[in-house]
């Protein structure tokens, strides 16, 4: 277990002690003893909270004390005992958070036990490690975390908790596997996927092995066992999206068509390239670089089976699966099809879950036999240990930020070091619901006398000191363990996050982004960089080349303080970006400027984002209509 996690750990379990306190100290406020200072002392606990929380990538509990801590901001600023509404909003504010708690802690108890940040959880049900010596070290190494139960009803209690990518068990549970394979099933139906039962015996006779394939074990070996290869199939079956990536070139005259298929693919984590002109079919193959290649048949200039064809000439692509989309119901133009190299047919209209399926087995299967040509080594499956740090809780603080203390240089330093600063989730409102939760996440960091900084009071020194890029990395890194941690446990989050000119001209940040993605094992992402419209302005050729590697990566980027001038449009459309965060001063602008900003995003595929506002009445009604995405305050949270 990293350091890390023994802090993460440790601040879980000091969480349900402070919320409780929190809970005490507002009931004594509302029965009777009620002050301002004493409303000032709660705040200032909430607000060490919202930070810590944020840190260690408990997104909803951070989410909802802060918007507990802005609550009781507005309280003081008031200077008003709260009235009776007031008070049950606060204490149904703190009730949320203490179920959140009891979740986080549940989790802890069973899904996390063992593990680390980016890790797959495999359960051992009942099993001796003389019938598999070394499996257990072996998972590890391959970032599994490997949870031991001498009973059924404690695994599956563990397993309503949150539900391990696998299970293992040994000969001597076979008897039982098939009432155990249904209750593994049903404990997990809220889970985004039921875990892989596996198998492992002393018997060699067919009969054992079909009876527990029957049941619902996904694999079945017989000992002696290759501890490395066991474990390796184990990971591939627990998390067959995760073992690189896989690549999916999509080639489709109908656009229509190909956005369908890729929007099935990407939705299983999978990253896709559309292409619609056949000639230049080549070209793509050889920057994208496809584990598979899904050839519409009939299409103008070349069709399928041409395309195929050259493509089984290139030695680099002649063992690329291809598989041919088609409503052709001619089992001779099938035959010709397949002759040339295909490798099989799926028939339009498409099928979400026959082609998710199709897909991954098909590149499963090369990459085995790869596998089994070329092992890998043992460093790839070592590197990226979890990250951590000490737990430094911030200390009371005043509702006003102070001003910040002459050695602010060697505090961000230290922040850097030693994992200090605090993260702040802001709940964005996406109206089409498009990416699960959505927030932009910030920094604040600790002051001297634990007063705590906004942003905007540490940012213009640690820009002087050229820190900018190590807080862009650090934030990025905690953005992507958020991800991580909420794909396990079955839910998609969109993260925004600031970054900074030095990012913007750093010549490695895609390089040291796509390491990190690998690392953790993610696809899709769910990242939104956002970069000043001025900076980019300053270092055009830079960000154009950054925002076209971030795209491959599934990276969206945002250009924000986005004004309504032809210089701000023609920037975008060179860019390519995905969204734009408009410019404050246009919030209260003239309903045809809004309407005409709309409309030409629309034009150059930008989705809109409004940003920070404390009160939605200062909008108008065309930003509340028409913005794909509202930064505010006044958001409601999760409850």
């Amino acid at each position: 277990m990293t350091h890390g996690n023994d802090n993460k750990h440790a601040f879980v379990s000091r969480l349900p002690e402070q919320i409780g306190t929190l809970k005490t100290d507002w009931n004594g406020l509302i029965q009777g003893d009620w002050s301002r200072i004493k409303l000032t002392h709660l705040f200032q606990s909430v607000q060490a909270l919202a930070g810590s929380a944020g840190k260690f990538g408990y997104i909803q509990i951070s989410e909802n004390v802060y918007s507990l801590e802005l609550y009781l901001k507005n309280l003081i600023s008031r200077g008003e005992e709260p009235t009776r509404e007031q008070a049950d909003e606060v204490f149904g504010l703190i009730e949320t958070i203490e179920g959140l708690i009891a979740k986080a802690r549940l989790s802890q108890q069973f899904g996390d036990a063992g593990g680390h940040a980016g890790s797959l959880q495999v359960f051992f049900l009942n099993f001796s490690d003389s019938l598999a010596p070394g499996l257990d070290q072996a998972l590890e190494h391959l970032e599994c975390s490997v949870s031991r139960f001498e009973q059924t009803g404690a695994l599956l209690q563990a397993v309503r908790a949150g539900a391990p990518a696998a299970v293992v068990i040994d000969d001597l549970m076979l008897a039982q596997i098939e009432p155990l394979a249904n209750r593994l099933k049903a404990a997990a139906e809220q889970a985004p996927f039921a875990p892989k039962l596996v198998a492992i015996s002393k018997s060699t006779d067919l009969d054992s092995r079909l009876s527990a394939m029957r049941a619902g074990a996904a694999a079945f070996f017989v000992v002696p066992i290759d501890a490395t290869a066991v474990a390796a199939r184990i990971r591939q079956l627990a998390a067959p999206r995760a073992e690189g990536g896989y690549r999916v070139m999509i080639v489709d005259d109908d656009r229509g068509q190909a956005e369908f298929a890729a929007a099935i693919l990407r939705k299983a984590g999978m990253e896709t390239c559309l292409e619609t002109e056949p000639l230049q079919v080549l070209e793509t193959l050889e920057t994208f670089r496809p584990d598979l290649v899904l050839m519409d048949l009939y299409m103008p200039n070349a069709d399928g089976i041409e395309l195929t064809s050259i493509i089984r000439d290139l030695d680099e692509f002649v063992g690329i699966p291809i598989v041919f989309l088609s409503g052709e119901q001619d089992t001779e133009k099938q035959l010709d099809a397949l002759s040339v190299g295909g490798d099989d047919f799926i028939a339009k209209p498409i099928r979400p879950r026959h082609l998710i399926t199709l897909v991954n087995n098909r590149i499963r299967r090369i990459r085995a036999v790869r596998d089994a040509s070329s092992p890998r080594t043992a460093a790839a499956a070592q590197e990226a240990p979890a990250e951590g740090a000490p737990d430094a809780a911030l200390p009371i603080a005043d509702p006003q930020l102070a001003p910040p203390p002459s050695d602010l240089p060697s505090l961000i330093r230290s922040a850097l070091d030693e994992d200090g600063f605090q993260v702040l989730f802001q709940p964005m409102l996406d109206r089409q619901q498009a990416h699960g939760e959505s927030y932009e996440m910030s920094l604040r960091l600790s002051g001297i006398d634990g007063t705590p900084l906004a942003e905007k009071e540490f940012m213009p020194v640690a820009r002087q000191h050229g820190l900018l890029r190590e807080i862009d990395r650090w934030l990025t890194q905690r953005a992507l363990d958020a991800i991580a941690e909420r794909r396990r446990n079955g839910h998609e989050v969109q993260l925004i996050l600031r970054q900074s000119a030095e990012t913007l001209r750093d010549g490695q940040a895609a390089d040291w982004l796509r390491e990190q993605l690998r690392r953790r094992q993610l696809v899709g992402t769910g990242l939104i960089l956002e970069f000043n419209l001025l900076e980019v302005a300053n270092s055009v050729q830079a960000a154009k080349a950054l925002l076209r590697q971030l795209e491959e990566m599934g990276v969206a980027a945002c250009l924000a303080r986005f004004g309504h001038n032809d210089a701000s449009y023609k920037l975008l459309q060179f860019l390519n970006a995905g969204y734009i965060k408009v410019s404050e001063k246009l919030l209260k602008t003239d309903p045809r400027i809004i309407a005409a900003l709309m409309a030409r995003a629309r034009k150059l595929d930008a989705r809109v984002i409004v940003p920070l506002v404390e009160d939605p009445r200062l909008i108008g009604k065309q930003w509340l209509s028409g913005a794909d995405l509202l930064q505010s305050n006044a958001v409601p949270t999760t409850r």
